[in-house]
């Protein structure tokens, strides 16, 4: 499941990039007597896909037999994370304006809150002994709060957002 997880990122990109390649095109043409034109952009996510998936059986081929399920899991964590790389750099040719650097520093955020409450929960239950009983909500505890500290840090978080928009709801000046 570590080696799995360090897809995890990739797959989340890709079920949020993939929507904007869907979203931004006409549903009908109301040409005058045209016929309706397919968009070849559309099959850009399935070449994407297709790409990402070749690599992963590539390289899960490659490793399997020497490393078994870790080979197969960072195999499946490296297709799944160039789709996403693919997708996020057509986006702007979709149409799309998305500023690759600020997303990918988003991400960069999450990644390093992550790693710092993944070290936190591993030490704080560590510290519980073998009493899963204890080390589960110790563990939770302090993976939960090191990656709120660590995202507000880093200033991923905003918990202004939240309040602010329920103001502006009620005609409250934010």
């Amino acid at each position: 499941m570590r080696v799995y997880s360090l897809g995890l990122l990739g797959q989340a990109l890709v079920g949020t990039l993939v929507r904007p390649f869907f979203s931004v095109r006409p549903a009908v043409n109301l040409g005058a007597g045209r016929a309706l034109r397919r968009d070849r952009g559309d099959w850009y996510p399935i070449a994407a896909m297709a790409l990402g998936l070749l690599v992963t059986a590539g390289i899960g081929a490659a490793t399997a037999h020497r490393f078994g399920a870790l080979g197969l899991a960072a195999a499946n964590a490296a297709g799944i994370t160039l789709t996403a790389g693919l997708l996020l750099r057509a986006l702007r040719a979709r149409g799309v304006p998305v500023r690759v650097p600020a997303v990918l520093l988003t991400q960069l955020r999450l990644l390093v809150a992550a790693a710092v409450a993944t070290a936190a929960a591993l030490w704080a239950s560590a510290r519980a002994g073998a009493d899963p009983l204890l080390a589960v909500p110790l563990g939770s505890a302090a993976g939960l709060t090191a990656f709120a500290a660590a995202l507000a840090v880093l200033g991923g978080l905003k918990l202004h957002a939240p309040a602010a928009a329920g103001r502006a709801r009620k005609g409250e000046r934010v």
